[in-house]
Parts: C-alpha cells; sequence; structure tokens
C-alpha cells in the first residue's frame, strides 16, 4: 500500500494533510466488521447505480472515482481476512484511489498481539486448547484491553481451524513484516479530501474537544504516524502502545460527542477543521446520521452482530451529497 498522502513542513514539524481528489465521486464506507456481504453489496449496487468499474470483476475502477474506508473492516464478523483482501486488491488496482483508514478495532488487534503471541507459546508447550479463546477473551475483560471481548476472537478464527492453528497463523500475520500486521500499521490516521472545491474530513470517531483546527489533526496525525513507527519494544510491549492515552480515550479512534454538538457548535467546529463537511463511521445507526448536514456518521451496523442493517456509502457527486443503499437506492442529503 502506498504511504499517507502527506507532506512535512520543517517550519511547523507537523503536517499538512493534502489529498486533491478528482471530480468524479468521492464514496465513503463505514464500519464492515468482518462482514464481506455487505462489502459485496455496496460494490454491486455502486456498479448499477454510478458505474464505478471499468471492471468489476477485476476491481478496477473508472477514473475519477475515490473510495474512503472509514476503519473497523475486523471483528463481530467471520469474513474479515476476505475483506483485507478485497481492498488490498482495489489498491493494487487503483493506485491513489483506495484511502482506508484506521479504526479502533485494528487498533484494538494491534494491542493484543503480545498477549496473543503468549497464548500460542503456550499452546506449543502443552497448554490445554480449549482454554485458548477463553483466555484472550478474559485478557480482554479484565487485564485493560478490549479486543477479545469485542469480537476480536471472531477474527482471530479466521486464521485456522485449531486454536494452535489459529494463534500461529494470527500471530505469524500480524506481527509488523506480516501481510496483515504491515497492512494494519500502514492504515492512514485519517484523510482529507480536496473535493470539487470542498474540504472534507474524514476520521474513524468523533472529533474530540481538544482537535478544534486545521494545524490540530496536522499534529494529530503526526504523532499517530510517529507512535505507529517506533518500535512495540521501545513502549515495553504492544499494550503499552496502543492502549497510550494518544490512542485511547478521547482521541479521533474512540470519541463519541457529535451528537451532543448543535447546529451553531457544529458549524464552528467544521469551520474550525478548514473544512466543509466531517464524515465519520464508529457508531451505530441503522441508516446514515446527518449532523446538520455538515457532519455523517456512516456505520450504520452493516454486521449480522448489530442487525444486518441495510449496507450504505456516503457519495460525494458533483451536485451533492448521497446516501447509498444497497437495496433501496440513494436519497439525497444536502444540496450544493
Amino acid at each position: 500500500m502506498a504511504s499517507p498522502a502527506i507532506s512535512f513542513d520543517p517550519a511547523e514539524q507537523s503536517v499538512t494533510i493534502s489529498n486533491p481528489v478528482p471530480p468524479g465521486l468521492l464514496i465513503g464506507i463505514g464500519d464492515l466488521h468482518g462482514h464481506y456481504p455487505a462489502l459485496e453489496a455496496l460494490l454491486d449496487s455502486l456498479q448499477r447505480e454510478r458505474r464505478v468499474f471499468s471492471d468489476r470483476n477485476t476491481l478496477r475502477l473508472k477514473e475519477g472515482m475515490t473510495f474512503v474506508f472509514t476503519g473497523d473492516y475486523i471483528d463481530r464478523g467471520n469474513q474479515a481476512l476476505k475483506i483485507i483482501a478485497t481492498l488490498q486488491q482495489m489498491a493494487e488496482q487503483n493506485p491513489g484511489q483506495i484511502h482506508p483508514i484506521a479504526g479502533n478495532h485494528e487498533l484494538m488487534a494491534l494491542a493484543d498481539y503480545d498477549h496473543a503471541k503468549n497464548i500460542s507459546q503456550g499452546l506449543r508447550n502443552g497448554m490445554p486448547a480449549e482454554n485458548a479463546f477463553a483466555d484472550y477473551i478474559s485478557r480482554g475483560r479484565f487485564q485493560g484491553s478490549c479486543h477479545g471481548v469485542n469480537g476480536g476472537v471472531d477474527f482471530l478464527k479466521e486464521f485456522g481451524s485449531t486454536p494452535q492453528e489459529a494463534f500461529e497463523g494470527y500471530v505469524g500475520r500480524m506481527k509488523r513484516g506480516g501481510d496483515i500486521g504491515n497492512w494494519m500499521r500502514e492504515l492512514q490516521p485519517c484523510f482529507k479530501a480536496h473535493f470539487l472545491g470542498r474540504k472534507i474530513l474524514f476520521t474513524h470517531a468523533d472529533m474530540p474537544e481538544d482537535i478544534v483546527s486545521s494545524s490540530a489533526i496536522r499534529h494529530t496525525a503526526r504523532a499517530y504516524i510517529r507512535h505507529v513507527e517506533t518500535t512495540t519494544e521501545r513502549f515495553g510491549g504492544s499494550q503499552k502502545k496502543y492502549a497510550d492515552e494518544s490512542i485511547r480515550g478521547s482521541t479521533i479512534f474512540w470519541e463519541r460527542r457529535f451528537y451532543e454538538l448543535d447546529e451553531t457548535e457544529m458549524q464552528r467546529l467544521v469551520e474550525g477543521l478548514d473544512a466543509q463537511f466531517l464524515v465519520v463511521g464508529h457508531s451505530v445507526h441503522p441508516r446514515i446520521h446527518n449532523y446538520h448536514g455538515l457532519a455523517f456518521d456512516i456505520d450504520v451496523g452493516m454486521t449480522p452482530r448489530y442487525g444486518e442493517n441495510e449496507p450504505a456509502a456516503l457519495v460525494f457527486a458533483p451536485d451533492g451529497i448521497y446516501g447509498h443503499y444497497a437495496r433501496k437506492g440513494e436519497e439525497k442529503l444536502v444540496d450544493y
């Protein structure tokens, strides 16, 4: 995967996030949570309604099509590896057109990597296999990490048909240098698109109270990139690294507060971030949630664990913003 489209400003020692995208369509897809049929349904319906692919079978997009995925590709469902493989194939086929960002579930998985490695070693040393998944869950519930108890076992089981195969496969592929581990560590912290004269900022979760300016989001992106690039050993283990307060808590990966903001407060936030619109996932709604025509939550609970709501995407088109639904079609949310 290409590195995030981030340039460094030596004067500020921060980052400038600038992503001009072509004047075709800008499409946001929210939390898939391991439910590959939802992704397939969306790609099929976008092809029917918008003709986004020049070749649907090979996932080759037409020029001018840009996709942003807002994180949480894994857990709860049982086909996350297929989702990741599809996004990787789309990125390979369409350089510069596919932009996946990190969600809190990817960070939880990275946080509990050391624990998975310890269980894998225990299984090789004769630990009863029937205890393996329960131990991963209890570690999550009682010792500070949430991955196991938040659907992480569903993801882990995709790596093998027995506990030993699953943990060994997981540890091998999730490590730095493993295909899935590298992919997760290269996910962007956020994505700001410049589309038809408008700026749209995509993050996984809502904007925390302390991020109210474009310089603050640049510093946040810079800090995240440095954090992930630093070796885990420097932090004393994966749990300490990915449960650090710069990532956990009130951050762009975990925050939920847009529902508290009235229209004036939301307008002030959007303007402070030097944007016209914000797009997030993370907080489940049965349909795309529209905050005053300024921000949109596109986590519609597509996985069966949340009721398998109708798969949906947010489409920025030349004439406005549309909620795109896989079965019911599109509805216009904002006129430009």
